[in-house]
């Protein structure tokens, strides 16, 4: 499928660790928490199957904009792959996957039950960086950047026959939500609550 969603490399990779986290930052902490970036994975995954896409409280401007935001997410992760090491965490505690702010506001784990990954074992929640390892060794970037543009342009279409590769996608969309979710633990791990070192 031609995508008709393009990307620009050069204006979404990570330039430096310090570039990456400002990129995380945007994406986790002011734009929105990881629980609505799963949904809004998940809706724009519903609508590339449906045919009959809903834009109900999400139109396809919000499908663009979303979209694009999350190719940084994509490019953050491969920045990370290459460039980031993170020791294991054999015991993780509440300041592995909470913001530092949010924790200030309210210190009860109990609060915070949507921030927690649903899609990572133990394995991958102690060391996040072997999920981008897997992600990236599954497919190389472009392709996943590729991958992301279909899905997109199949959410805003009708009539797409996207549901021809139904198992595909349902296997891609959990590779992202799994994505998300290493992501915002490296988040809090490496740059909110510095428990890490870098290589």
């Amino acid at each position: 499928m031609n995508t008709f969603y393009k990307t620009y490399p050069s204006k979404l990779k990570c330039k430096s660790l310090d570039h990456c986290n400002e990129v995380l930052h945007d994406l986790f902490i002011s734009m929105m928490d990881i629980d609505s970036w799963k949904k809004r994975i998940m809706r724009i995954f519903k609508n590339a199957l449906s045919g009959t896409p809903d834009f109900k409280g999400f139109t396809p401007g919000d499908h663009a904009y979303f979209g694009n935001e999350f190719l940084k997410l994509i490019y953050s992760a491969h920045y990370l792959y290459e460039n980031c090491y993170l020791e294991p965490v054999d015991d993780p505690c509440i300041e592995d996957f909470v913001p530092h702010r949010k924790l200030t506001s309210a210190p009860n784990l109990s609060e915070h039950i949507y921030l927690l990954p649903s899609r990572l074992d133990k394995q991958e929640i102690r060391n996040p960086w072997i999920v981008l390892r897997g992600f990236f060794l599954k497919k190389p970037l472009k392709k996943w950047v590729k991958k992301w543009n279909e899905m997109r342009d199949y959410s805003i279409c009708y009539f797409t026959g996207a549901e021809e590769n139904a198992e595909v996608f349902i296997e891609y969309s959990e590779d992202f939500i799994r994505l998300i979710e290493a992501c915002y633990i490296i988040y809090t791990r490496l740059f909110d609550h510095s428990k890490t070192k870098t290589s």
